[in-house]
């Protein structure tokens, strides 16, 4: 809903994804009314889901406009039916966050607050601590590392006190992450080919590109419970493997890189395709030597390491969007 408000209070367009996560969007949901940012609109956009969860949320708050895309188009397609809607409904910002967060009753305020007077501030982002341990911060972001070809992220595990003053980054986590208009009119939407994972980090490296600032705001607070049950799957594996070797596709082509960035990704790939071969001769041991917990816990390294294969692989026979069913 989109709530009476004073003239200088810019218009926010919340958009959420909700796929198949009935209990972490319901929460999600819950802790917006609290919001005390007077100018919003929240935004629930269902992946997708096939559990029922859309009913039921749609049910539960009627005050917040449902969209459905029908089919499961990812974090960058389902947010860009989101986006596409804050557009037409003239949104001065999109404000993209995960199901599974929490937010502080003035994070907003404060994003905003940030944004209205750092004129090229483009994309800026929250302290995200994680949701099982508040102490702790999650990330908010990273910095590029030309010789690791990745991002460092930045805050990573660090106490909550740290970080307390604006800090300019080169990419804002995605599962919180406030855009101002100007930056989807000037470089696009998500691009859908990633899918899942470095889309976001692709729109910050086009937005630095338009001479937009990447900023996180350690007054900003929310809560996230994704990150720590993300890592190790094997789905996870495919998306960050294929979606890097097209974010480098974009932002450093083969052209400008060195022989050491060159090398360095040749290893890499070496060094996945020697691991798999490997591990799936010590899976096939297992399987006829050791007990049966041993054997699943090679199987799911193997499935990993088969997927991160499968992952460059379909970036070479140009495969992208999703969903990868495995």
């Amino acid at each position: 809903m989109i709530m009476n408000t004073p003239s200088f209070s810019p218009t926010v367009a919340i958009i959420i994804l909700n796929w198949n996560g009935y209990e972490d969007t319901k929460i999600c949901l819950q802790h917006l009314k609290q919001l005390d940012y007077p100018n919003y609109e929240v935004i629930l956009v269902d992946n997708g889901s096939t559990d029922g969860s859309k009913k039921r949320l749609e049910t539960e708050f009627p005050e917040y406009t449902l969209l459905s895309t029908g089919a499961n188009l990812g974090y960058a397609g389902g947010n860009n039916v989101g986006i596409r809607y804050a557009l037409r409904k003239g949104f001065a910002y999109f404000f993209l966050l995960n199901n599974d967060t929490i937010t502080t009753k003035d994070a907003l305020l404060h994003l905003i607050d940030f944004a209205e007077k750092t004129p090229l501030a483009g994309i800026i982002g929250p302290k995200v601590l994680q949701l099982e341990d508040r102490s702790t911060i999650d990330h908010m972001g990273g910095y590029w590392s030309s010789s690791h070809l990745n991002y460092l992220p930045f805050g990573l595990q660090k106490p909550h006190t740290y970080c307390k003053d604006p800090v300019e980054l080169d990419y804002i986590s995605g599962c919180s992450l406030l855009v101002k208009k100007a930056v989807i009119e000037e470089v696009g939407l998500l691009d859908e080919r990633f899918f899942l994972l470095w889309e976001e980090s692709d729109l910050c490296q086009r937005a630095k590109k338009a001479g937009f600032s990447l900023w996180a705001i350690g007054s900003s607070v929310i809560f996230h419970k994704g990150s720590a049950s993300f890592s190790g799957k094997a789905h996870v594996e495919y998306y960050w493997q294929r979606n890097r070797l097209l974010w480098l596709e974009k932002h450093v082509p083969k052209a400008s890189r060195s022989s050491k960035q060159t090398r360095l990704l040749t290893k890499e790939r070496a060094k996945i395709y020697r691991h798999l071969v490997i591990k799936g001769l010590v899976y096939a041991c297992c399987a006829l030597c050791y007990r049966k917990k041993c054997t699943e816990k090679k199987r799911q390294e193997l499935a990993r390491l088969y997927a991160g294969f499968l992952g460059i692989k379909d970036y070479f026979l140009r495969k992208f969007y999703g969903p990868k069913i495995w």
